[in-house]
């Protein structure tokens, strides 16, 4: 029996397990969560008392403060899907373009130095 998984760069992984264990484990198996991974997004389908549930799992609650409700335990059959952080628009774009400014704004005042004088 596997665990399956998810991750939205990188496609389906499918990950053989014969025993419960932690959500972090499975995914250390899977290739670890990369960094754009959103480790307060991971999706945990898993069947409860007959039922198939999906859970919100909030993997940073145990990375951060060790608390455990974040790292449930996966068994066989169990699906996992690991979001990830679509970039922030503001930092891909802001800083090329305040650095383009800059450098135009510095090329005007060298040149009305030149041209006008030290004044």
């Amino acid at each position: 029996r596997v665990a399956q998984g998810a991750r939205d760069d990188l496609g389906p992984t499918i990950v053989p397990i014969e025993d419960p264990m932690p959500m972090l484990d499975v995914l250390m198996l899977a290739g670890a969560p990369t960094q754009e991974a959103d480790m307060e997004k991971i999706y945990w389908v898993h069947m409860d008392e007959g039922k198939a549930m999906s859970t919100l799992v909030n993997l940073d609650l145990f990375l951060k403060e060790g608390n455990p409700v974040g790292n449930p335990r996966v068994y066989p059959g169990d699906t996992l899907r690991v979001s990830y952080q679509r970039e922030n628009w503001f930092w891909k774009y802001v800083p090329p373009i305040m650095g383009l400014v800059a450098g135009i704004l510095a090329i005007m005042l060298t040149y009305d130095r030149i041209v006008n004088g030290y004044n």
